[in-house]
């Protein structure tokens, strides 16, 4: 039955004769409206750049929608100039973000932040170790348990009693880092840990490092990069560098303050 209603919809078309009458009507694309069995043909999926719609339309449509970088990229350059701070409040760029996942969640998250901008020419030296983004461990957490990535027991890691009082826990002053020193980034006034790395090696007059920024990813960096994100990022002017003895006792959590370190024989 279908097959003949569309032979005669398209024999009237092609000798431009009036549209035969079907069981609904004149014939037309079946919807809704139509027989029990008829097609409903979907709505169209509006990508960026697309103006078959209007303007103030593209929004609210439930089927407009990004569905790629690329898409997302073309849209941000075609309405926002390639502003990605200003595109960021754009529903459509906000239900894109909510649907992306771990590590593709937090580099869009970059790119839509100027806060986490970690690119050339912020900081040349910052790296990201691609798939470690997690909010499993912070900073801190990294740090002073030598690169450990799991989830660390009781909650993540408070440094602060062993940053105002280094020696009782079996840590030391240094100013000359080697590799299994850790960095610790704090305000000159109060001496509150903002952030912690971790330094790998020394090479070539840098000290390299790996440090977590919290929910974020790992990224390699050195000490002394120009415009070194991580004092700007937390605001931290101070920077102590302490290394651990053959004694010394790791941060507890938070609100609980590690043991002092044993001493040796």
């Amino acid at each position: 039955m279908m097959r003949i209603l569309v032979t005669i919809c398209l024999a009237a078309a092609l000798t431009g004769g009036a549209a035969a009458q079907g069981p609904c009507g004149p014939c037309g694309p079946c919807g809704p409206s139509g027989p029990s069995g008829g097609v409903t043909t979907p709505g169209p999926m509006i990508g960026p750049g697309d103006r078959s719609m209007n303007d103030g339309d593209r929004d609210s449509a439930p089927g407009s929608r990004i569905r790629s970088d690329t898409d997302l990229d073309q849209y941000i350059r075609d309405e926002y100039g390639g502003d990605y701070t200003r595109a960021r409040k754009d529903p459509l760029v906000q239900d894109y973000f909510r649907g992306l996942k771990g590590e593709d969640r937090y580099i869009l998250q970059d790119r839509l932040s100027a806060n986490h901008d970690h690119s050339s020419p912020k900081d040349p030296n910052m790296q990201r170790i691609t798939g470690t983004a997690t909010n499993d461990y912070y900073c801190h957490d990294f740090a002073w348990r030598q690169g450990d990535k799991s989830p660390p027991v009781g909650g993540h890691l408070d440094p602060n009693p062993i940053l105002a009082d280094p020696g009782t826990y079996g840590y030391t002053r240094v100013t000359t880092p080697q590799a299994g020193d850790i960095v610790i980034y704090h305000q000159t006034s109060t001496s509150t840990a903002d952030h912690s790395g971790l330094v790998i090696r020394v090479s070539d007059g840098n000290v390299h490092m790996i440090s977590k920024d919290v929910g974020n990813s790992l990224f390699r960096h050195t000490l002394d990069s120009p415009n070194n994100y991580f004092r700007g990022a937390y605001g931290a002017q101070g920077i102590t560098i302490l290394r651990p003895g053959p004694y010394a006792v790791p941060p507890g959590p938070a609100g609980s303050p590690p043991k002092p370190a044993v001493s040796g024989p």
